[in-house]
């Protein structure tokens, strides 16, 4: 199975057993990087058939981002959910980054993606 870097300082993205594509966010988030994780998630997908869906773990300092950066990170999430496309997309956190992911959704204004306190319920949701 395909997988990008593996590193705690970077973003983490493979598919698990069940086909969903698992996706690790960055400690560090800038305008620059958020452009080359949305590139290698679309490039990432590329490689899978059919619409996937996917889980995104937020828990890794995102409480530190600026206003414009959430923002513009929901712009790009609404881009990728279009193009290449996702069936679902969940997202899960503690309680400051489901509430900065809350944003980033509502910015994206799409209604497959929803925010959930940990990976279990997340992982419920998907596999609906």
């Amino acid at each position: 199975m395909p997988e990008l870097e593996n590193n705690p300082e970077k973003m983490t993205i493979f598919l698990d057993k069940r086909g969903i594509v698992n996706m690790k966010m960055i400690r560090s988030l800038n305008s620059e990087n958020i452009k080359n994780l949305i590139w290698q998630v679309r490039e990432f997908a590329k490689t899978i058939s059919g619409k996937p869906k996917i889980i995104v773990d937020i828990t890794s300092g995102l409480e530190r981002l600026p206003f414009q950066l959430r923002k513009e990170i929901g712009e790009y999430v609404k881009e990728l959910v279009e193009d290449p496309g996702f069936e679902k997309v969940a997202i899960f956190g503690g309680v400051i980054a489901r509430t900065i992911g809350s944003f980033i959704i509502a910015a994206s204004g799409e209604k497959n993606i929803k925010m959930f306190e940990n990976k279990e319920e997340a992982l419920k949701w998907l596999e609906k």
